[in-house]
């Protein structure tokens, strides 16, 4: 029922003084003992007290409701990324199996599928360098790589997984550019000096280069591990 279809005229300054008062600790017996020595009608006074309870409870329900609302909308929002989350990954394994497979093509059309669906995760773009490399398309490989540095990596800055430094310096040597590659193996290496893989990159990229005396000592590191200790 509507203030203006009450018994009483709606008394605000009377209103807003029992609010106060409500507020402040007081009791509601102490407020009507209060404002009936005051000359104020009883039946006028409990219009209020319950005016004031209604509208109070009008705006319990109303912040119930925008809370429930909001509690909604973050639910949905969790459930759209974690299927976009799990849909991003699905797609990513899929590209993942076509390069194994020599679908090149396809396996890109993957990543850049999975890209456009997170483009802050650096996996998509990791993944299609990585494939891109495989291909011998060191120049784009070395692009989408580099993206996948500073495209909200999984690692935190000044901690990258060494592998992204490994695979940086094939997709360099592969494209002649040794000092970039050479630089690139040994940031790998003191991330994780006991990884044979690292030494072995290095040693078949001074191979490829020439220096063969070089070549020959990370080469040699990689087939004994004890020569890591």
């Amino acid at each position: 029922m509507s203030d203006k279809n009450l018994s009483f005229k709606v008394d605000n300054p009377l209103l807003e003084y029992i609010k106060k008062e409500l507020k402040s600790g007081s009791s509601k017996e102490l407020i009507r003992y209060d404002l009936l020595k005051r000359g104020y009608n009883p039946n006028h006074l409990e219009f209020h007290f319950q005016l004031v309870h209604r509208r109070d409870k009008q705006k319990k329900i109303f912040a119930m409701m925008l809370i429930a609302m909001v509690l909604a909308f973050s639910l949905i929002l969790f459930f759209k990324k974690f299927l976009a989350d799990r849909d991003y990954h699905a797609i990513i394994e899929e590209g993942i199996a076509l390069c194994r497979e020599g679908e090149y093509e396809k396996s890109i059309e993957k990543f850049d599928e999975a890209i456009k669906l997170n483009i802050s995760a650096s996996r998509g773009y990791g993944r299609k360098g990585l494939c891109l490399l495989k291909q011998g398309n060191y120049s784009d490989a070395i692009t989408w790589l580099k993206k996948s540095e500073y495209a909200g990596t999984g690692y935190p800055q000044g901690n990258i997984n060494p592998n992204y430094f490994n695979n940086l310096g094939k997709a360099y040597c592969g494209a002649g550019n040794y000092g970039m590659a050479v630089a690139q193996f040994e940031k790998a290496i003191g991330l994780n000096s006991s990884n044979l893989n690292y030494h072995k990159s290095v040693g078949e990229c001074y191979l490829k280069k020439g220096e063969m005396e070089k070549a020959g000592f990370y080469l040699n590191l990689s087939n004994k591990p004890n020569n890591l200790q």
